[in-house]
């Protein structure tokens, strides 16, 4: 069967983003399994509404993975060979960008009560809270407007204001998550005088810039890579994945 040719696109760039983004969704949901399995079992005696979260944030992912799987399906399945699959967003994605704003926000909302219950500071989770109420309500202007005028590429071009104002308040929300968490953990190691207490603050502090970096890196690179080749697919990969980082 002949390769698929459309003339000034490159198939290979618009398609092959979206196969690298289902796979490492699939690996990266399979692990999202696996810890909150080990969740449950290492902190039984969590508060309820913690474990609420966890679950409620599990089982929405567990939802973006399905209709990530019908899109995949839609696309590579019998769409296969239809140049239209190119042009028109399946229905499928419809409510992806909705989930991804709510599971971030919710993520998010997490860590700005724990900046808060660690500094007693109310001015800095106000300040995170309004870059992520930014994020939410551009995730979810986006996904409505989209549903309702039509998933054609052309209608995510349109909407490039409020994407590009989506994907930077996400990043800069994971941003100043973690350089809070970092700051606030410091201030604390500072209070402290055993060294024993020291070293687990240190190597909380340690965890909040590893895990930290990744996602607020990645939320970086995203915004990149929208800003400078939105004509092609790669800001897809990064769509797929980071909610489950």
């Amino acid at each position: 069967m002949p390769r698929v040719v459309i003339p000034g696109i490159h198939v290979a760039l618009l398609t092959g983003p979206l196969v690298l983004g289902y796979m490492f969704g699939f690996g990266l949901y399979g692990i999202l399994i696996v810890q909150v399995y080990m969740y449950s079992e290492l902190f039984p005696r969590d508060r309820p509404a913690i474990k609420a979260l966890v679950w409620t944030m599990f089982c929405l992912e567990s939802v973006f993975t399905l209709f990530t799987t019908i899109a995949a399906w839609n696309q590579y399945g019998p769409g296969w060979g239809d140049t239209d699959t190119l042009l028109i967003i399946d229905w499928a994605w419809g409510p992806l960008p909705v989930l991804n704003g709510v599971l971030a926000g919710m993520a998010q909302s997490f860590y700005i009560w724990r900046i808060y219950s660690l500094s007693k500071l109310i001015i800095l989770p106000i300040l995170i809270g309004l870059v992520m109420l930014t994020q939410v309500i551009a995730a979810l202007y986006f996904g409505i407007v989209v549903s309702i005028q039509g998933r054609g590429i052309d209608k995510l071009f349109a909407l490039s204001p409020e994407v590009t104002l989506w994907v930077a308040a996400s990043a800069a929300c994971d941003i100043l998550i973690t350089l809070s968490l970092v700051w606030v953990l410091s201030r604390q190691k500072k209070k402290i005088n055993f060294a024993r207490t020291s070293k687990i603050i240190n190597r909380l502090i340690r965890y909040s810039v590893e895990t930290g970096a990744v996602t607020s890196f990645l939320a970086v690179v995203d915004v990149v890579f929208w800003l400078t080749s939105r004509q092609w697919n790669f800001h897809f990969i990064f769509f797929l994945v980071i909610g489950k980082l």
